[in-house]
């Protein structure tokens, strides 16, 4: 198994992507996954490359849009949810431009971010997260408009050839505004999509999830790993 090291890790404000290569270059490690935390740069392909370094994965907002977007392929804003399938596809050709091995994207929410966390902002702060209001829209509505999405994603990796994953979802105080935090989401997801979409398992979300919905571990990763990439 290979070792990869995300972009991320760079402080807690948006960074210049070359300036985390740069870095990442001194490590010896098997390749980088490029987050979702940097400024938007025209040069942004060409800078990475550049770079010297020939594995990626890439995940989600990267490369980031030029206009400050929050990705929400369920969001009950029909201009948001466009705009977010839209800055997918455009990450999905950038992933299959760097030729990474996998692009991975949240599954979106009950409600639309308004903004990184005030604790972010701080310069003292390890927190790199969205601070969310209410749901604004139904579960059922939700998951159907987060599937209208997928429907137009996997088409769109399949004809460019990026194999894809959706991230595992799950949190203590936002429970109610996450969507796949459960096994029989993901069931239902098998189902509709096959083997066309894998998961990206987040240790600590499920985790989580498993003890606000009250499941193993275990029990999870027995229903999903034929697809956990």
């Amino acid at each position: 198994m290979g070792v990869y090291v995300s972009t991320t890790f760079h402080g807690v404000h948006s960074t210049p992507i070359q300036t985390v290569l740069e870095l990442l270059k001194t490590l010896e490690i098997d390749g980088v996954e490029l987050g979702s935390t940097h400024v938007y740069q025209e040069d942004f392909l060409q800078v990475v490359l550049n770079s010297g370094i020939k594995n990626f994965l890439v995940h989600n907002y990267c490369p980031p849009a030029k206009n400050d977007l929050v990705i929400n392929i369920a969001s009950d804003d029909d201009v948001i949810r466009k705009a977010s399938v839209d800055h997918i596809k455009k990450c999905l050709t950038f992933s299959k431009e760097v030729n990474s091995k996998l692009y991975t994207f949240h599954p979106g929410f009950l409600s639309d971010p308004l903004g990184v966390s005030s604790q972010t902002q701080k310069s003292n702060s390890l927190n790199y997260d969205f601070s969310f209001g209410k749901a604004t829209s139904s579960y059922g509505k939700a998951i159907d408009r987060m599937n209208r999405s997928l429907e137009e994603i996997v088409d769109d990796a399949l004809l460019k050839g990026v194999n894809i994953a959706i991230e595992t979802e799950g949190s203590y105080r936002k429970s109610d505004i996450l969507l796949m935090q459960k096994p029989e989401e993901y069931m239902a997801l098998l189902k509709r999509f096959g083997s066309d979409i894998g998961f990206n398992v987040n240790l600590a979300h499920t985790s989580l999830a498993g003890k606000v919905f009250g499941f193993s571990f275990k029990d999870f990763l027995g229903v999903i790993k034929k697809q956990v990439k």
